[in-house]
């Protein structure tokens, strides 16, 4: 997976939502859309991915299309059995059987037949196969050329990508078995393990993907699909726990509390750790600001629970940083970049459902649009 400029893979994509299909319906444990009426514009069952004939000349996601099985197959990853993935943050660093793991943030997993192995967070989830029959992707004219380009699939919220350059994306393999049946949730995004192979969903975007030895199959519904409602199974006294914060929530939190405007950019999601356990969690959004010189604005929000409860401060502050507070899971502290050198600290607060700052903002700490 991608440890650092996932977000700009993230940003650039849309939801892909379309608009002649029959209504949403309940199902076992979610819900999901309706298949669609194959027609001139909707083929009946979705196509296994080929290589195209021309390498694309830049890096994108691909173009998925949808089709009438989409929304019915996309849909049964909410029906399998939900685990609790605080037990996929872990995977071998040395040769299988040999019983040593290395701990990760990450949600990692492999397949029952360990062909497959995955690893993600809530914004994106990156899946590569041992053995493959599946058509390599083209290196686009545009890729780096200094970097090996690797058949890894990558689902984000809102896009489909097939090829990413060596470095830029980072499955752990030896990760824990996702046994067939089970679904197991990063974020917006589920996956379904299956003999053989598995499906992943994006809920928000309505695509995803089936892949298996010998075919990767783009998934497309044209029905909106609706989120697995389910709660995630936690663990007590787990070291991770299922995400309770999702990336569309922190962006329209984010929107919320600072509205975009004029030349400022979109802001960019910075989580510590999206599965830790406690309930009280801090979100940094960031984005670069240019008044003379570049700024670093960083706004602090606090969720309870997984409800916004507010943001941290009134303003965005020029590279604030947050973190929980080790001796009450209630409190988050604040460090800020003072001028014209130093650091300083606060304290805030969830309590009664609002956000209290227990400490005044330190002095020499510079506000951002």
């Amino acid at each position: 997976m991608r440890y650092s400029g996932w977000a700009a893979a993230v940003c650039c994509a849309a939801a892909l939502l379309g608009s002649c299909a029959r209504p949403v319906v309940s199902g076992p444990g979610g819900t999901s859309g309706q298949p669609a009426a194959a027609g001139p514009e909707i083929p009946p069952v979705a196509a296994p991915y080929a290589a195209p004939e021309r390498a694309p000349q830049d890096v994108a996601p691909l173009d998925v299309r949808a089709s009438a099985d989409a929304a019915d197959r996309l849909g049964r990853v909410a029906q399998g059995v939900l685990v609790d993935s605080g037990g996929y943050h872990s995977y071998r660093t040395a040769p299988e059987g040999s019983g040593e793991t290395q701990d990760t943030q990450s949600i990692t997993f492999s397949s029952a037949d360990g062909n497959i192995s995955c690893t993600g967070d809530i914004r994106v989830v990156a899946c590569a196969l041992k053995e493959s029959d599946i058509p390599r992707p083209p290196r686009p004219a545009n890729a780096p050329r200094a970097t090996g380009w690797l058949p890894e699939i990558e689902l984000a919220p809102g896009a489909l990508s097939y090829g990413a350059a060596h470095g830029d994306v980072h499955v752990l393999t030896g990760g824990a078995v996702l046994p067939t049946g089970s679904t197991i949730r990063f974020g917006e995004v589920e996956c379904l393990g299956e003999a053989g192979g598995l499906t992943c969903a994006s809920y928000r975007g309505s695509l995803g993907f089936h892949v298996a030895r010998d075919e990767l199959v783009p998934l497309k519904s044209a029905a909106p699909l609706a989120p697995d409602a389910r709660a995630e199974p936690r663990t007590p006294g787990a070291k991770h726990c299922g995400a309770l914060v999702t990336e569309r929530a922190i962006e329209q939190a984010a929107e919320q509390s600072w509205p975009t405007t004029g030349k400022l950019g979109r802001w960019q999601i910075d989580i510590a750790d999206p599965y830790s356990c406690s309930d009280v969690q801090a979100v940094m959004t960031r984005r670069e600001q240019h008044e003379g010189q570049t700024l670093w604005g960083v706004g602090v929000l606090l969720f309870d629970k997984g409800r916004f409860v507010g943001p941290a401060t009134d303003r965005p502050y020029d590279n604030l940083y947050a973190e929980a507070d080790p001796d009450d899971p209630a409190v988050v502290r604040l460090r800020f970049a003072l001028k014209p050198s130093g650091t300083g600290y606060a304290r805030a607060r969830c309590q009664g459902g609002e956000v209290v700052l227990l400490d005044p903002v330190p002095d020499g700490a510079q506000q951002t649009p």
